[in-house]
């Protein structure tokens, strides 16, 4: 294999390496405006339904139920406020990683080529809020559930 060829094939992987990490990084970002989108919509139609269970269907709830429903409550709205937050953050960790790129990649006193060294901190924030929120909602529904069997009976 001469050099030319060599280089045609590591040229050609390079390029196909790329549109499959762009390809990749596009399905992450969908995904994870589905996800904010689906916690925010479930979180709130769990609560909305709650009330209308407590007002309709359980006006008198068991003694002791009340406590499910309100740790239901917090729960759900804790996902929600959550979700809404890591959003925003998530769009300062943007901010944040592009100011990291411009450092490293116009900066004149790169000695050799590397990767940059900045953690980003707001990324990390932002994945450590959307467990928060994927928990909380999950509590939300079994506290809820809970509460609606002990009433149903």
């Amino acid at each position: 294999m001469n050099m030319a060829t060599s280089d045609n094939n590591n040229q050609l992987n390079y390029e196909t390496y790329l549109q499959e990490r762009k390809f990749l990084v596009e399905s992450a970002r969908q995904e994870s405006q589905l996800f904010d989108k689906s916690i925010l919509s479930l979180s709130g139609g769990a609560f909305v339904i709650s009330l209308a269970f407590i007002r309709q269907i359980a006006p008198l709830p068991e003694p002791g139920s009340l406590i499910l429903l309100r740790l239901s409550w917090i729960c759900l709205v804790l996902s929600i406020v959550v979700t809404l937050s890591s959003i925003r953050i998530s769009q300062f960790a943007c901010d944040k990683q592009i100011k990291i790129l411009e450092e490293y990649y116009f900066t004149e006193n790169k000695s050799k080529k590397r990767v940059p060294t900045v953690k980003n901190k707001l990324a990390w924030l932002t994945k450590l809020m959307n467990i928060i929120s994927i928990i909380s909602f999950g509590i939300g529904v079994i506290l809820l559930s809970l509460f609606a069997i002990k009433n149903l009976n």
